[in-house]
């Protein structure tokens, strides 16, 4: 579908989402409560409120995750997104040649859109733990998240969870919104991210601020290799 949006349209759609952004990103809300939220979302505006146009999280990451892997070895790469929402990151990723890609999203009503448009190899329902899908551990080429380590969403010791699922010499790489005027959470999670590489654990190979990431805030991507 081709949106082609006004400058009206694009600050009500702004509007819009921060309103949403106050609802959910909220540490008193449940992550069921959130799921429920996203169910609900899926069908009413979602991807219209997160369209490449206002969002470019997802083709950023791509344009990233393309910087890191030859042009004739993207069709085998094996790849794990991470919070896959409706697949608008496995639908930049495809553009460059990647196919392998499996999804691991809580939300069923996010998940059956991306089912729809057949973007992914597997499709996983389940919330990011320890325990999740264990029968690919150490499987991936690279393992992504993109607009996930959010308040109320991903807490920063996920980033734990989202490390077993590389191959030792995979990249890992994590992109969202620079601030989300939550200075414990980001220090938090800034902080696990230079434990995991003093721990030996991984290397931060690139650090890429993203202008405009969604709507008009500033965005960040991280990429690490894993040792």
């Amino acid at each position: 579908m081709i949106l082609n949006f006004t400058q009206c349209n694009v600050c009500a759609l702004q509007k819009h989402f921060a309103k949403r952004e106050k609802e959910i990103i909220n540490g008193n809300i449940t992550p069921d409560a959130v799921i429920d939220y996203y169910n609900n979302w899926a069908d009413n505006g979602y991807d219209e409120e997160v369209s490449p146009q206002v969002y470019r999280g997802p083709q950023m990451t791509a344009e990233t995750v393309a910087s890191l892997f030859d042009t004739s070895a993207r069709d085998n790469t094996e790849i794990l997104d991470i919070g896959a929402g409706t697949g608008l990151l496995a639908t930049q990723l495809r553009k460059y040649g990647f196919s392998t890609i499996d999804a691991l999203e809580p939300s069923i009503g996010m998940l059956n859109l991306a089912r729809k448009r057949n973007l992914y190899r597997n499709y996983y329902n389940c919330y990011l733990t320890n325990d999740a899908i264990p029968d690919v551990k150490g499987c991936f080429d690279c393992v992504l998240t993109c607009g996930c380590f959010v308040p109320g969403h991903l807490p920063p010791d996920c980033l734990y969870d989202c490390l077993p699922f590389a191959k030792k010499d995979g990249k890992v790489v994590i992109s969202k919104r620079a601030n989300y005027g939550e200075p414990k959470y980001e220090q938090s999670l800034i902080s696990l991210m230079e434990e995991l590489e003093v721990n030996g654990k991984w290397k931060k190979i690139l650090e890429i601020p993203v202008p405009n990431y969604c709507y008009d805030n500033l965005g960040v991507t991280y990429v690490f290799t894993v040792l």
